[in-house]
């Protein structure tokens, strides 16, 4: 969902395409740390409710054992600004839709329920 809406955002046809907080932290002078340092404030606490989210979900199951949290926050984070910075440089909607769906596919699957065990074989 968030990687869709980060393509569908920074790709709408109406607006410039990107995003202006991504682009802005990048491209800041040295006189205007302030501006650069909101920036990161602003992402560091999305970051940080990603990361609350995907400890959760670990501790609810919803991930394989052994996943790390911070590394899916840090893997989604990257790929949203990766998204807007590509935008802003012409990539297409579907190009960046296809790089989307790929990071989806590599995505951890939470591990399936064992089920009932199966019928022993019957010898005639």
């Amino acid at each position: 969902m968030l990687l869709n809406g980060a393509v569908n955002g920074t790709t709408r046809p109406d607006m410039p395409h990107g995003c202006l907080g991504v682009q802005s932290a990048l491209v800041t002078s040295d006189g205007a740390t302030q501006i650069r340092e909101l920036l990161n404030e602003r992402r560091r606490d999305i970051d940080a409710r990603l990361r609350e989210r995907f400890d959760r979900a670990a501790d609810e199951g919803d991930l394989p054992a052994g996943t790390t949290p911070a590394v899916l926050t840090r893997l989604l984070s990257t790929a949203m600004s990766g998204i807007a910075v590509q935008a802003a440089g012409g990539v297409s909607r579907e190009e960046l839709q296809a790089m989307a769906d790929a990071v989806l596919r590599a995505w951890p699957a939470p591990e399936p329920e064992p089920g009932p065990a199966p019928e022993p074989a019957q010898v005639r």
